[in-house]
């Protein structure tokens, strides 16, 4: 639960938050709390040193001392500063396990939707293109856009940020191609064995900027939707701002990091026509 409370939080606060809480209008938190007390078999508080390492310090010695001494001078359990709670979760069967997720995620969009007269929500990386087809499964009639980009410019954006994205700091300051070599391999061995039931649409970024249209239209086709249901066109995805980021890797790699690449991963580089 202190994971879903951070992401509840806004962002603003001290100690930061995903704002979720605001962008779903005060659903999210409730349907997810509900859906962890569902799983559990029971709950208690406790004091097992475990949870302090989460803690910030000052307040886990704080909370410590107090409970100590209130114990001491024979206060009652009541009026004792609450500490964790600790969960004993039954183990559903995988049918069980996924009505509960299609609730809470209807719990969390199903208000929002019906308040903002939605047929769609979009989600920002709610699934993991390596196992894509589990994740997606956790969503009721989900689909799936998974959109890759050239490995060189991949390479190329994640040493003009130094590793900063969070993908391949050592690499990205090191100027590693092997090593992101492996990094790409390893991310992408879920291709292998892929097997697309038609919920899954497999795009390339440079398909986006350089054949917006096209692409465009098979996104449409894909989720449902028809020409009059874009009605912000370009106002979050601009083909003519991206472009610049196609090709990005003929400024900034070398010819060796360059040909490095395009031999070793071939078949995910990008023809230009």
């Amino acid at each position: 639960m202190d994971f879903a409370e951070y992401l509840n939080h806004s962002s603003i606060s001290l100690l930061g938050g995903g704002n979720y809480g605001r962008y779903l209008e005060g659903n999210f938190y409730p349907a997810t709390e509900k859906f962890i007390k569902s799983l559990a078999y029971l709950q208690y508080d406790t004091n097992y040193p475990m949870f302090h390492m989460k803690r910030n310090r000052l307040k886990a010695i704080f909370t410590r001392f107090v409970n100590k001494a209130l114990r001491v001078l024979h206060f009652p359990n009541k009026i004792r500063i609450p500490e964790d709670k600790l969960y004993f979760f039954n183990a559903p069967s995988k049918e069980r396990f996924l009505q509960l997720s299609h609730d809470m995620f209807d719990d969390i969009f199903g208000p929002f939707m019906e308040r903002n007269n939605a047929s769609h929500v979009v989600l920002d990386q709610a699934c993991f293109p390596g196992d894509v087809k589990t994740d997606k499964s956790f969503l009721r009639d989900s689909k799936s856009i998974i959109v890759d980009r050239d490995p060189r410019d991949r390479y190329a954006d994640e040493i003009i940020c130094n590793g900063d994205r969070g993908f391949g700091k050592d690499w990205a300051i090191h100027r590693d191609a092997s090593r992101y070599l492996e990094v790409h391999n390893a991310a992408r061995g879920y291709l292998k064995n892929f097997e697309n039931d038609g919920t899954i649409l497999f795009l390339r970024f440079e398909d986006l900027v350089l054949h917006y249209e096209e692409t465009l239209k098979r996104i449409m086709d894909f989720a449902g939707l028809k020409p009059e249901d874009h009605i912000r066109k370009r106002k979050f995805f601009n083909p003519d701002v991206s472009a610049k980021n196609v090709g990005l890797w003929k400024k900034v790699l070398s010819d060796t990091e360059a040909k490095t690449i395009a031999s070793e991963l071939a078949d995910y580089c990008y023809k230009m026509d």
